[in-house]
This record gives C-alpha cells, sequence and structure tokens, in this order.
C-alpha cells in the first residue's frame, strides 16, 4: 500500500512478478514495458502493459520509472525489533554477544515511550528497505510488543510477531515467570491475532537455554 492520495497513479516500468502455478512451483514474469494501477486508497487494482492500463484508467496520473524495475515487496522471514540499534556489533561468541550488546540494548524497551519511538523507526526502516511482510522477534516486553503491533498495523505491513518468552539465564530486568508471561501472551493473541487478516502472533520461546520447562509445557 501506499499514502492515501488525491486521484489514481499508473507506475510504469519493467514489472517483475512470481507466482504459483496449480502444482504450487513458482514462475517468473517479466514485462519490460508494464505497470501498476494504483487507486486513490493505495491498493493496487491491476497490473499488466502500460498502454492497456492507460486505456483502461485513463483518468489515472502517470509516474514512470523508465529504467527501474518494479517488484514485489521482500519477504524477511527472521528479524529481531529491539536488536536495531545494535546493527554491527560483532566480534564476540554467542554469549559474550548476548551479555555485551544483545541484553543491554533489549533491557531499554521496557520504556514503552522508548518502544513506540523505536517501533515507527523499525517498520519505516523495513518499508524503506522494500520489505512488505516479515517475521518479527519483539523484546520479552509487553508493552514493547504491544507497541510494535500498533506501529505494524498504522503502517499497512504484513508481519508476524512474538513477544520472547524467557525466564532463565538472563539478567532479571528481561525475565517473565511463567504465569505472567502465559497471561501477556493471551492477551496479545486475543488482541492482535489475525487483525485484518495482515497481523499474526507467533508464541516465540527465546532460545532453550532461557526457557525452562515448565514455560515450555505452558
Amino acid at each position: 500500500r501506499t499514502k492515501k492520495m488525491t486521484t489514481g497513479r499508473i507506475y510504469c516500468g519493467e514489472v517483475w512478478n512470481v507466482e504459483c502455478d496449480a502444482k504450487g512451483d513458482a514462475l517468473f514474469s517479466a514485462l519490460p514495458q508494464g505497470g501498476l494501477a494504483v487507486d486513490t486508497s493505495g491498493v493496487i487494482v491491476a497490473t499488466g502493459p502500460e498502454a492497456e492500463l492507460r486505456r483502461q484508467f485513463p483518468e489515472y496520473a502517470v509516474t514512470q520509472f523508465t529504467s527501474q524495475i518494479i517488484a514485489p515487496t521482500f519477504v524477511d522471514a527472521h528479524v529481531h525489533f529491539p536488536q536495531m540499534d545494535m546493527i554491527g556489533c560483532h566480534g564476540k561468541q554467542l554469549l559474550q554477544w548476548l551479555e555485551e550488546y544483545t541484553f543491554p540494548t533489549e533491557m531499554r524497551y521496557a520504556d514503552a515511550a522508548y518502544a513506540r519511538r523505536q517501533a515507527t523507526l523499525f517498520i519505516n526502516e523495513l518499508l524503506a528497505s522494500g520489505v512488505g511482510t516479515a517475521a518479527i522477534l519483539s523484546s520479552s516486553h509487553y508493552n514493547a510488543t504491544d507497541e510494535l503491533f500498533a506501529a505494524s498495523e498504522r503502517s499497512g505491513i504484513r508481519a508476524v510477531i512474538g513477544k520472547t518468552s524467557m525466564n532463565a539465564h538472563a539478567p532479571h530486568a528481561l525475565l517473565v515467570d511463567e504465569a505472567e508471561d502465559l497471561k501477556q501472551t493471551r492477551t496479545l493473541v486475543e488482541r492482535w491475532h489475525e487483525r485484518d487478516n495482515r497481523l499474526f502472533y507467533a508464541v516465540t520461546p527465546r532460545f532453550a537455554p532461557m526457557c525452562t520447562d515448565k514455560l515450555m509445557h505452558g
């Protein structure tokens, strides 16, 4: 989706697309002089040869991307919302990396106001990178995850999001006990799962050492 416009618009360029045939196999197609017709609410209503779209939507404005490619948005299958602030931190083994970089960064997301600002920035960065769908790990904080869902809803992105469940072997500020974690998870599922058929909740244990057997069972 794009921002709401006062008139529809045809975006012209070389259109790439991938579709599935009846057997589920991916088929790539390229249309050198193609385009997308987008209505005033930002929804793609048609795609095809540029000349055909001009005839079909004569009232639409036209934007030319002569030497550029128009392609579907990317899908990011694994991205961490609270680790945006530490991009480029490297040179450590996993546990050192968690202790020195990751955990201190994620603790900041206990502040709902901070998480709200970061959620908007994070989603904007995804969109600016051409990502239209993402599977996102949030922090272990309920409010931060709720803010991330809200930012995703405002943006129009498609997202699968999970509050990371963790109750052992990490700083106390990041741990949530079993009962509270299950309560928060249920609330987030009820509030956001399948919202507008675009937003979905994923139950997200951090990883085995940070989840007790009781938490995993729950």
